[in-house]
């Protein structure tokens, strides 16, 4: 996902568009600063969960991977195991 179309990029510059909005001269230097600071918690937040959520994202893709994998295997098991039972019967067929 490219930067443009990844939301969590896109909420953080809105917040910082948000932010820019709050930092006008009519309020005071105290409230302008915990502002600031709210929203700096929040971009530390969300990026933060954006961790997160990368991690997890990838945990999955490993785990479906992995998942795929053993589906392949047994599935290849299952077809030597058809061939053999087929082997074993044509052999008991011939033995009569």
């Amino acid at each position: 996902m490219s930067k443009e179309t990844d939301p969590v990029v896109r909420d953080l510059a809105l917040l910082d568009i948000i932010s820019k909005g709050f930092f006008s001269d009519d309020l005071p230097a105290e409230e302008v600063q915990k502002v600031r600071e709210a929203f700096d918690g929040l971009r530390s937040s969300v990026a933060s969960w954006a961790a997160v959520v990368t991690e997890l994202t990838h945990e999955k893709c490993m785990a479906e991977a992995e998942v795929d994998r053993l589906r392949a295997s047994l599935a290849h098991q299952t077809s030597e195991a058809d061939t053999y039972y087929r082997e074993a019967m044509a052999l008991a067929h011939e033995r009569g």
